[in-house]
């Protein structure tokens, strides 16, 4: 990862353990706080095959000719549960996706999260996926398991912003 000075940046990255069970972060220069949240692990005992997808567009909120799945803007603190299993070639029974989620529009500095089940009222995520600043447009690879309806939800803390979702792989 490549950080420029006072920004907030997220990655998904997979990563081998050592003999420990364990992993080395560095830091090349300077000073950075460092947050690493696991959202998931291989076991050849439980790991199925991933299943590579040409990359589709399964959310655009933004208006138009693009739009796909949920409308609108996410407004502030607000979550909405996104249809995964059955769009953009992730069949029934998937139990996880890698999604490119991408913030465009924002009002506000953010943060976006896609969690896998749906948030009760004013629940506020523990972690997030991307992290945005006003009027940026901020990628990032999501990995995320799917709840038994094939759905992910995805919340977003401040402002509005549009979302994007392509799924790329999935778990069968």
């Amino acid at each position: 990862m490549n950080l420029a000075t006072a920004t907030v940046r997220p990655n998904l990255v997979v990563v081998k353990l050592n003999g420990s069970g364990q992993v080395t972060i560095y830091n090349n220069s300077g000073n950075v706080d460092v947050l690493a949240d696991v959202v998931g692990y291989f076991s050849p005992s439980t790991a199925g095959p991933v299943q590579s997808l040409i990359p589709s567009r399964i959310l655009d909120t933004r208006p138009g000719v693009g739009q796909v799945g949920l409308a609108g803007a996410f407004g502030p603190a607000q979550a909405r549960v996104l249809q995964v299993a059955g769009q953009g070639g992730v069949p029934s029974g998937a139990k996880a996706v890698w999604m490119n989620v991408t913030s465009v529009n924002s009002s506000a500095p953010s943060f976006l999260s896609v969690v896998p089940d749906p948030l009760a009222p004013g629940q506020v995520p523990s972690t997030s996926n991307l992290n945005l600043a006003t009027g940026q447009v901020v990628p990032n690879l999501v990995l995320v398991k799917l709840n038994v309806a094939g759905q992910v939800t995805i919340y977003n803390n401040s402002g509005t912003v549009d979302v994007l979702a392509d799924v790329v792989a999935y778990v069968p």
